[in-house]
This record gives C-alpha cells, sequence and structure tokens, in this order.
C-alpha cells in the first residue's frame, strides 16, 4: 500500500507552467523567465534556455552545473 501510494503522487505531478513572463532586476532592467519541472523539482530558465537564480540581492544570475551541483554565478542575467 506505501508504495502504490509514493508511486501514485510520483506519476501524478503537477508540471511547472513553462509561460514566459516579465520580472525587474533591482537595477530597472526587465527580463523574461520562465519556470521547468514540477511540483517535486523546479528551475528558472531565462529566455536563452540558461538555468537562473534569484540572489539574496534580488537580482536574477546565470548558474552553472558542475560535478552535478549548481553553483551560482555572480554574472547578472539581462
Amino acid at each position: 500500500m506505501f508504495l502504490f501510494v509514493n508511486v501514485y503522487y510520483l506519476i501524478f505531478a503537477s508540471p511547472a507552467n513553462p509561460t514566459s513572463y516579465k520580472v525587474t532586476q533591482p537595477n530597472g532592467d526587465t527580463i523574461c523567465i520562465s519556470v521547468h519541472g514540477d511540483e517535486y523539482a523546479s528551475w528558472y530558465e531565462g529566455y536563452n534556455g540558461n538555468v537562473i537564480f534569484q540572489n539574496d540581492k534580488g537580482y536574477w544570475v546565470y548558474v552553472a552545473i558542475e560535478n552535478n551541483e549548481f553553483t551560482v554565478e555572480y554574472t547578472s542575467y539581462a
């Protein structure tokens, strides 16, 4: 029963809405981003398909993947 319930939730995970939308960087620049994944794992992408992340200063920045781990780049996404 436990296995069935866990598999049931994995099979019917709700996908994220990948529609692009505009957000404003703290410096006033407007950028387009979209969310991908589902309710268990999700990430943001820029218009060029690169993974981005919002840092603690509110800027959306590029993310690099090294050794299967995300590394936040401090290059602002624009």
